[in-house]
């Protein structure tokens, strides 16, 4: 997902992956399936089958440990301030954990476009010094999306190909 902020002389993208749900969203989803899931081993464990109780717990429990560990992957960032002579780029999940500043005048960027129709572009920003990875986690239509914000922004494509091998 792409948010574009335009203050004065500054553009701001905001690039976020896709979220289908929230952390908040995701508790009342643990809670509903803990309430149907605890309720045939409460049963059982009247019943004298008191092993069933502890499995259940064990199945929440892994359960639960996914879905955070998938929303906090989802909660990755990318911040890319365009100004008329630079460019910061700040990337983290709770707060910038890497930024970079590049002179925009020596600023390019290349263009990696995948071999089947469905892959998403790879956008890369580039000077002499330092190369950035864009967006790696957005799909088709926000990767397009980015390369036609900072297209539109004067940024040049200085290379455009498409990979000779698969990586694997």
């Amino acid at each position: 997902m792409i948010e574009v902020k335009d203050d004065r002389h500054i553009r701001t993208l905001l690039l976020r992956p896709n979220r289908s749900m929230t952390w908040n969203d995701n508790r009342q989803v643990i809670l509903g399936l803990t309430l149907a899931t605890l309720l045939v081993p409460t049963l059982w464990a009247a019943r004298g089958m008191w092993l069933a109780l502890p499995l259940a717990g064990i199945e929440l429990a892994a359960l639960a440990a996914a879905l955070y560990f998938v929303c906090w992957k989802l909660g990755f960032r990318q911040v890319i301030r365009i100004a008329p002579d630079s460019i910061s780029i700040a990337e983290g999940y709770y707060f910038p954990s890497r930024d970079w500043r590049l002179d925009r005048s020596r600023t390019a960027l290349a263009v990696q476009r995948g071999k089947h129709p469905w892959d998403a572009i790879r956008v890369t920003m580039y000077d002499r010094e330092q190369r950035i990875t864009l967006g790696e986690f957005l799909n088709k239509e926000d990767s397009e999306s980015l390369l036609k914000y900072l297209t539109d922004c004067g940024f040049r494509i200085r290379s455009d190909s498409v990979p000779r091998e698969l990586p694997f």
